[in-house]
């Protein structure tokens, strides 16, 4: 009877070992590895419930991107990957767009308007062209979203634009600042106004790319009838004839011999009277005096835009006395240069960053 008892005993109690070493394999050796579930797309926060479910834990990095702050850009491992409980899950989650601040381009001319919006990092979205009595023809009205919204950069911003009375006849447009811009850029922007080419200038200057808008006339900002005629004078690389006679007097005029041909030319009968140097000397003093000392003050100003490293800023001025650099140094971003060059008769003021022609000013 003895030993049925502890026979029955030993049963029970391999059986309770059994039961343990079964579960215990359960729980910690045979349940110990997980598939990774896909955590793309998810919101963080269902992303780290379904990590913390699992029996995972989770490390999270905020990076820069256009998907929506807090979606989940990737993972590491990926997704349907076994790994053992206690895992660490990598998550990359986006921390959504720089905002910036919309730019407020009501009541400038369209032009003006895209450009100030493309150098803050924008993009002109849907244009829409409408009859407005009280904004001259291609002045923008309204935008979308509205300034100052803080919207992402690379955002559409939309604009409203005038495009004359509904009178027709008596809607206007202004003229807008096409100078330094290629004749048919200049030319396509003032048809997106109402406006037309009147006539073309082509002036030589050897500071000037060939086929850049140098002057504008009417004036930049004029207000004159749609459909009204601006004309341009854009640079050339071709020198005219007339300069080409006009030069061969320069090289002698620091001489005093030079004046006797001058008069010989104007009147032959009159040559013996003016063999005196003297009288030579008398005309050319005269000649050089306002040369010598310009009246006129050509007031430059410049804001270098925004660089991610400094370039090199060269400032040129072409006047009656020949040709100067004003400036030649490097700037950074944000720098305002102001100068003040004096000039005889008329300048034309030239600019160049990193190398490149970025404007140019005409001074009379």
């Amino acid at each position: 009877m003895g030993r049925i008892v502890n026979l029955s005993l030993i049963i029970i109690l391999l059986v309770l070992v059994g039961s343990g070493l079964a579960s215990f394999y359960a729980i910690f050796i045979g349940g110990r590895n997980v598939e990774v579930p896909s955590l793309e797309g998810r919101s963080m926060t269902e992303a780290l419930d379904e990590i913390q479910r699992l029996g995972l834990l989770s490390r999270v990095d905020e990076i820069d991107s256009s998907l929506p702050k807090g979606a989940v850009i990737s993972q590491w491992p990926e997704a349907g990957a076994e790994v053992r409980k206690g895992k660490v899950v990598l998550l990359k989650v986006s921390k959504g767009s720089k905002q910036v601040s919309v730019p407020d381009v009501r009541n400038l001319d369209y032009e003006r308007a895209s450009q100030q919006l493309r150098e803050a990092g924008f993009v002109v979205g849907d244009v829409l062209r409408i009859r407005d009595d009280r904004a001259p023809a291609g002045t923008v009205i309204a935008q979308s979203p509205a300034a100052p919204a803080l919207v992402p950069e690379n955002a559409r911003v939309s604009l409203l634009v005038s495009s004359g009375s509904a009178g027709g006849s008596a809607s206007t447009a202004a003229v807008p600042d096409v100078r330094g811009k290629g004749e048919d850029e200049a030319r396509r922007i003032l048809r997106s106004v109402g406006l037309k080419v009147g006539g073309v200038s082509y002036v030589y200057n050897a500071m000037t790319a060939p086929g850049i808008v140098m002057e504008v006339r009417p004036a930049p900002g004029t207000t004159i009838p749609v459909n009204g005629a601006v004309s341009l004078i854009v640079a050339t690389d071709r020198k005219p004839q007339t300069q080409k006679v006009a030069s061969s007097p320069k090289p002698v005029i620091p001489g005093q011999a030079p004046q006797a041909p001058q008069a010989k030319v104007g009147s032959e009968e009159t040559e013996p009277d003016l063999t005196p140097k003297p009288l030579p000397e008398q005309e050319k003093e005269p000649q050089a005096k306002p040369q010598e000392q310009p009246a006129k003050i050509a007031k430059v100003r410049y804001v270098v835009p925004p660089l991610s490293k400094p370039l090199a800023l060269k400032m040129e001025m072409v006047d009656a006395r020949g040709a100067q650099t004003l400036l030649d140094r490097e700037v950074k971003g944000g720098e305002y240069i102001t100068l003040d060059a004096p000039y005889a008769k008329e300048a034309v003021v030239t600019i160049y960053l990193g190398g490149e022609f970025v404007w140019q000013e005409r001074y009379f």
